[in-house]
């Protein structure tokens, strides 16, 4: 695991979509604020936005009960702005 995150964080720097899948990762892993942290990068940094939006269910619940309704928020209207599903 600490590999795949040096790795995937290098392959991001390069193609910033990547933190979509370093997020899913340690989410599905149960580490959460982990997992926030890459989804938020992915939300300022991905290119793909409909992929973004179609991950934000879970970032904007994450922020939304911790605390940090403003940038829930923020990630809900983006997701909006690209007519995803959820």
């Amino acid at each position: 695991p600490d590999l795949y995150e040096e790795h995937m964080k290098r392959a991001a720097e390069l193609d910033p979509d990547r933190y979509l899948a370093l997020g899913a990762y340690f989410r599905d892993r149960g580490m959460d604020a982990k997992a926030a942290h890459y989804m938020l990068k992915a939300f300022e940094e991905a290119r793909d936005r409909v992929h973004m939006a179609n991950e934000a269910l879970w970032l904007v619940q994450y922020l939304f009960n911790n605390n940090d309704p403003a940038t829930a928020r923020r990630v809900a209207e983006d997701a909006a702005e690209v007519y995803s599903y959820d």
